[in-house]
């Protein structure tokens, strides 16, 4: 009887727990408060969105393309690429100097007003100047070159034929990134036609070789700036855009402004072996070897973490979910668990939550029936705030645990960047500047995967984001160095718009 009066009491207890723990995660739901400012939309903006797309679609027409050299002698047995920055040669760099003589013809007003600089012959540094020095100057970037073309037969439209088609303009570089760096442009010749004038100097930086790493471009530019002395308020380079249906299945059209961005490394591994007929091979071969090595690494994915920047992100798009949503992202120190599981599933999301690794190249024998005296396999990896590329490299050598395999970096790498402040006044204004272009939009923090020019200026600023004033529906990414990219011409207007209203609202004091 005492058994059965103690269990009594034991449910009775463990159900009192049950319904306050039930009662916690509701009343914490219930309180979030939308992190979201209400701003009025912009409606005083008229721009030509057809003059746009044509000037847009004439600078998709100029193949400002970023070769990988291959490399040169036999310095490493193994190498199956290289990726060291080198000067163009003549014939890569003729399609630059046409494009700037396009830029200097689209934008005389940008010319004759600005102070232009080429910077180690390719790369582009502006100065607006404004009218009162005591204000800190921001730097807007952008990129000119894009990434080649595999196949031009599998594109619906010539991917450097700038075509208007369907209410979009297709081609190469349309996101990435000369849609963002052509809009940049329209909107100073806008505001100049308007008579605008910037309090705050503004400088515009366009490197020349962001798809192979920045090192000739972006990395010149930074040196230089450096070198003045200049501190800038805050960086604005390409980045994450506006997604629909794209973020946590949300309805409405998401901003997400990275605060972040992932380090990258490419990792080379190699083993030499004994070459020979394949009729008689031996135990392992220079393949098995590398294979073997490639499937452990795959095996054992780095761990996730979910804090920082994707807690930062949480935060700001838990009040505008459903309330089913915000029981569970208003107490992620009960169901963190379930959620970071979830982000795991799905490849979009998992880059959030850990450091990725992509075998992306194999290299061994030229011949089926011949063994390969040396193979190769060459990794790439997106590394997450917290850990470095020192790191990464230790944890590859750990797991891998082979003396037979060589791991070496290739020459492009960068550490993860610092978290900039999401909730800074520079924050606030880009978000505020969202809101008034693309109404009803929710802005939210984030961590950009890729890697970007940014990475150089870290040293220049407190605060670096990283936003492409862009809307992306479901597919639209896979479009970014893939088929068939393109913008709308709605979109690219929009763009213009964005670059308008921040330029003057940034040209005030930040509160």
């Amino acid at each position: 009887m005492r058994n059965f009066l103690s269990i009594q009491r034991l449910m009775f207890v463990m159900g009192i727990i049950l319904v306050g723990l039930v009662c916690l995660v509701v009343i914490r739901a219930s309180l979030l408060q939308s992190l979201q400012p209400n701003v009025k939309a912009v409606t005083d903006i008229t721009v030509d969105q057809d003059f746009i797309a044509q000037h847009l679609a004439e600078a998709i027409r100029y193949k400002t393309i970023s070769f990988q050299k291959a490399p040169k002698g036999e310095a490493f047995r193994c190498t199956t690429i290289s990726s060291q920055n080198t000067r163009l040669e003549e014939d890569e760099a003729k399609p630059f100097d046409k494009f700037h003589d396009f830029l200097r013809n689209t934008y005389p007003k940008v010319h004759s007003t600005l102070t232009k600089e080429v910077i180690n012959q390719h790369s582009l540094l502006y100065t607006w100047e404004g009218t009162d020095s005591a204000l800190k100057p921001i730097l807007i970037m952008a990129h000119q070159d894009v990434v080649p073309i595999e196949s031009e037969k599998k594109w619906d439209y010539p991917p450097f034929a700038g075509e208007i088609a369907k209410g979009y303009i297709w081609g190469r570089g349309a996101i990435d990134d000369k849609g963002p760096l052509i809009a940049i442009f329209e909107a100073i010749e806008f505001l100049i036609s308007q008579g605008f004038r910037p309090a705050r100097t503004i400088y515009f930086a366009f490197g020349h070789d962001e798809e192979i790493g920045g090192k000739q471009g972006a990395a010149e530019i930074a040196k230089q700036l450096n070198h003045r002395g200049l501190q800038f308020e805050f960086i604005l380079d390409e980045g994450t855009p506006i997604t629909k249906g794209i973020i946590l299945g949300i309805a409405k059209p998401v901003a997400v402004i990275a605060i972040a961005e992932k380090g990258y490394l490419t990792l080379e591994l190699c083993t030499i072996g004994k070459g020979g007929h394949s009729s008689m091979p031996p135990k392992t071969t220079a393949v098995s070897i590398i294979a073997k090595a490639v499937n452990q690494l795959v095996e054992n994915p780095f761990p996730s973490r979910f804090d920082g920047v994707v807690e930062s992100m949480f935060e700001a798009l838990a009040p505008e979910v459903s309330f089913s949503k915000q029981l569970i992202f208003a107490n992620l120190w009960l169901t963190k668990p379930l959620v970071k599981n979830e982000l795991a599933s799905k490849p979009t999301t998992n880059a959030i939550i850990r450091t990725t690794m992509a075998p992306t190249m194999l290299s061994g024998s030229a011949k089926e029936n011949v063994l390969p005296q040396s193979a190769s396999a060459v990794i790439n990896f997106r590394i997450l705030p917290g850990e470095t590329t020192t790191s990464v490299i230790k944890r590859v050598e750990t797991i891998i645990n082979d003396s037979r395999v060589t791991v070496r970096p290739l020459n492009i790498l960068s550490e993860p960047s610092k978290i900039s402040d999401s909730n800074s006044a520079s924050f606030d204004l880009l978000r505020r500047t969202v809101r008034e272009v693309f109404p009803n939009t929710i802005v939210a923090p984030s961590l950009l995967m890729a890697t970007t020019d940014s990475k150089f200026y870290a040293r220049l600023a407190t605060n670096t984001y990283r936003f492409n004033p862009i809307t992306m529906i479901p597919g639209d990414p896979a479009r970014i160095h893939g088929l068939n990219e393109r913008i709308s011409v709605q979109d690219m207007a929009k763009a213009v718009k964005f670059y308008i209203r921040l330029f003057k609202r940034a040209s005030l004091p930040l509160t």
